[in-house]
This record gives structure tokens, C-alpha cells and sequence, in this order.
């Protein structure tokens, strides 16, 4: 998982840190995939949150297209 959660920061052009960050990350996952994926499910894998020990597939299939 972190190699994903790196490639799409490199892919987005930025470090997910910040609430808008991952607020700009939902907005664009939807953008291009019409499909929503929390900013709080975001924080939860980028370690802001370490309640989810493994994504929901629903969750990786979607960061992995992306």
C-alpha cells in the first residue's frame, strides 16, 4: 500500500499532508473516475489515522487506477 499511496502523490504532484490536500485528492478522484473516496478514508491511509490496517478493496481498486 505505501508504494501506491507514494505513486499517486507523485502522480498528483504533491505530498498528501494537509486537509485540503486530501480534499483536492477526493475532488479529482472524482473528476476522473466519478466515484467519491473520503478525505478522512485518505488520512486513515496515509497514517493521520491508523485505524485501518487494510483497505477496503472498493478503496484500493480505486487509488490504484488512479
Amino acid at each position: 500500500m505505501r508504494k501506491i499511496l507514494q505513486s499517486i502523490e507523485e502522480q498528483a504532484g504533491r505530498k498528501m499532508q494537509t486537509p485540503k490536500d486530501f480534499q483536492w485528492l477526493s475532488d479529482e478522484i472524482f473528476r476522473r473516475f466519478h466515484q467519491t473516496l473520503s478525505p478522512s478514508t485518505q488520512k486513515n491511509l496515509w497514517g493521520d489515522f491508523p485505524s485501518m490496517p487494510q483497505p477496503h478493496p472498493y478503496t484500493n481498486d480505486i487509488l490504484t487506477r488512479y
